[in-house]
């Protein structure tokens, strides 16, 4: 299993790294979204082509400014109209549930997938070898997680789940930083102004609202109108011979993770991820002068 030092010299070396150091704060956004649970829902990322800004769309901030979903949330005027000019992108009228953004210039920022998260599970087991202890312990947390008896609703939470040792867990890290970059520098690619890939960040900004809170008045009415919004999505889009129950089977699930992302946001995690290079690489320098004592 690669040591730490051997991980921050990898770090150091890729080709990667001086692209995402020299936007730090573009960086951190995109790290979080490519990295936020693939089959989560209720929070979506986007990048919107013409005016080169990346937004999110809150599942339960957004029911909170269209309709009538027993929901507040504690925002000024302003936030509002910014907040509502950007999701209007989204879906006609404010509906919480689409497939893809109305307005084409809207890109939706890709995520690592369930495939790719069980590609870098593959490659940990493979660092840490069968020797391991922790390695039926690994095993024991994918299977949990895949049969759905593991306590947490994220594959980034439940494959480290009673793993205490740092280095196996920094190893997680990298390799899913290393996906996770190529990713996010694949897609600015693609989204180019043009083929200096020193621009690929050029002109690009964020729009987004912290601290809010979206406070429950009436949970019975909210989840009355969520069971609406998803009633007429599935008018829409499936076969209503198909019991509701089955055809949106995850509804609380999506409730719920909201719920806790607003109350815990994921983006400590994901900041913590490529944050761990920084730490690596300042240990490495203090190592070195410390050497030359």
């Amino acid at each position: 299993m690669k040591t730490i030092e051997v991980i921050g010299e990898l770090i150091l070396n890729n080709e990667y790294t001086p692209l995402l150091l020299a936007a730090p704060e573009i960086q951190p956004f995109l790290t979080r979204a490519v990295q936020h649970q693939f089959d989560d829902e209720a929070t979506r990322y986007f990048f919107d082509k013409k005016n080169r800004e990346l937004f999110i769309d809150n599942m339960m901030l957004s029911a909170s400014l269209y309709g009538d979903f027993g929901l507040v949330a504690n925002l000024t005027n302003e936030e509002i109209t910014a907040y509502k000019k950007r999701r209007d992108k989204l879906s006609d009228g404010g509906a919480l549930f689409y497939s893809s953004p109305k307005d084409s210039d809207i890109i939706e920022i890709p995520r690592l997938s369930e495939e790719e998260w069980r590609d870098i599970f593959s490659k940990l087991l493979s660092e840490v070898g069968s020797s391991s202890s922790y390695h039926e312990q690994l095993l024991s947390n994918y299977s949990q997680y895949i049969d759905g008896s593991s306590s947490e609703r994220y594959i980034l939470h439940a494959l480290m789940e009673n793993i205490q040792d740092e280095v196996i867990r920094i190893n997680f890290d990298y390799l899913i930083t290393l996906r996770a970059n190529e990713i996010i520098i694949g897609f600015l690619w693609e989204n180019r102004l043009n083929d200096n890939k020193e621009d690929l960040f050029k002109g690009i900004s964020i729009f987004e609202i912290s601290g809010h809170e979206v406070i429950i008045t009436n949970k019975d009415k909210m989840e009355l109108a969520i069971d609406e919004e998803i009633k007429a999505k599935l008018d829409r889009e499936v076969d209503l011979d198909e019991p509701i129950e089955e055809a949106f089977a995850d509804e609380d699930a999506m409730i719920d993770s909201q719920l806790e992302n607003d109350n815990n946001d994921d983006s400590t995690v994901s900041n913590w991820l490529w944050g761990i290079s920084f730490f690596i690489i300042i240990k490495l320098i203090i190592n070195y002068f410390n050497l030359l004592e």
